[in-house]
Formats: C-alpha cells, structure tokens, sequence
C-alpha cells in the first residue's frame, strides 16, 4: 500500500514519538498502512528493485551495475504465495524463535524466486555476457549456533563457467578476491 497515510504515519514514526509509534503499529495490524522501515519497506518493493535493474541492463547505459537490498533481513513479510505483507511487521518482536527461522526461510525462498525470474528475463533477452555476483554480508542470526551467524550466501554466475561449492571454512572477502584475481 504505497499510499500517503503509509508515507506519514512511517515518517513520524522514524522521529521516536512514542504516540506515533502506537498509531503507527495499529494503523499497519488493522490494515491500513504498510512498512516502509528498513528491511520491511525494501521488502515490499523488491520486485520493482528487480524490475528496475533489468531496465538498466537493457539500456546497455552501464558496464557495472551495483544493487544493494535487504529483502531476506528480518521482520519477514512474505507470504508462502510470496505475497508482500507489512501488518507481519507489527508482532514481530513477539514471535516465537520457530517462526522467525520459518518467516526467513520462506523469505529466502521468495527472494530466490524473484532472483530466478529475473535471471531468466534477463538471460533470455540478452546477447550481452552478463556476470553476476550476489552475497549476503552475514547468516540468518537468529539462533546462538555459530552457523547462524557465519554462513553466508555468495553466487558467481560466468558464462561457460561450471558450478563449483565453496564449502570449506573461508571468509566472503577471500572468495571476492580470488574472483577479481583470475
């Protein structure tokens, strides 16, 4: 819902006033307004984000395009039809550890979906030799196993290049860097 009651009631929201923050979060439970904070607003909006890189693409404008989102960080919002949902912003603080790993892993899943869709619209609409790099800075964080943290998400897509695991203890910024290396 990108309509101005979600533009105002965010905005004095992100100015700390407690009475704005009450009327914020009833105003998004009972449907209203959506989130446009941080994760949550990106969220919502990353099929555009998407929409808008493949534009860019196709202008052939640009030799290096860098996009920044936080789509799969929490309060996750996505439904299983991955639909957006901004009232799942309101009660997150209160869910329960089993859902917050449920609520990431269908957001994952949403987001690795829109990424598939866009790859293909991308790839099959283009001559161009397109590389791709897309990693996450850090793990889901939500439980205290080192894995939550450590374990990250990094995809290298060459053309003609084969598929290779990385599943030896490393750091992102090695792997970064062996790639500009070669």
């Amino acid at each position: 819902k990108n309509n101005n009651l979600s533009k105002i009631f965010g905005a004095w929201k992100h100015h700390g006033s407690i009475l704005a923050n009450i009327k914020w979060k009833f105003l998004l439970y009972y449907n209203f307004i959506d989130s446009f904070e941080q994760s949550g607003g990106e969220k919502g909006s990353f099929v555009s984000l998407l929409k808008n890189v493949e534009k860019d693409i196709k202008s052939n404008k640009y030799d290096l395009i860098f996009v920044h989102s936080l789509a799969t960080h929490s309060p996750y919002g996505f439904d299983i039809n991955c639909k957006y949902d901004g009232k799942k912003y309101a009660n997150y603080r209160n869910l329960s550890d089993e859902k917050k790993i449920e609520g990431q892993n269908i957001d994952r899943y949403c987001s690795l979906n829109f990424l598939e869709k866009f790859f293909e619209r991308i790839l099959l609409n283009s001559e161009k030799d397109i590389e791709f790099l897309i990693l996450s800075d850090h793990g889901t964080r939500l439980t205290d196993h080192e894995d939550s943290y450590l374990k990250t998400f990094f995809v290298h897509r060459v053309k003609n290049k084969n598929f290779k695991k990385i599943d030896y203890r490393t750091t992102i910024q090695t792997v970064f860097s062996d790639i500009f290396k070669n």
